[in-house]
């Protein structure tokens, strides 16, 4: 079955990294940075995650990689 490509979104974006705090601002809303936080918890999230301080950073392309393995297309 083919996979959506989400390849767009890193041309929207204005950073090599996407923090958590702003997770639900990159997916339009797909995924809270409270649930991503949960499934880093349970080593579910995007490889690569780096703390920068108190802020927790993904590189995009991970991020995308991560969105990809996870969606579907459907119908």
């Amino acid at each position: 079955m083919p996979k959506p490509d989400f390849s767009t979104m890193v041309k929207r974006w204005p950073s090599a990294f996407v923090a958590r705090t702003e997770f639900n601002k990159f997916t339009g809303g797909l995924y809270s940075n409270k649930y991503l936080a949960n499934l880093d918890g349970k080593g579910l999230g995007p490889e690569g995650r780096i703390r920068a301080g108190r802020k927790i950073l993904y590189p995009v392309d991970a991020v995308i990689r991560w969105l990809e393995a996870r969606a579907e297309l459907v119908g």
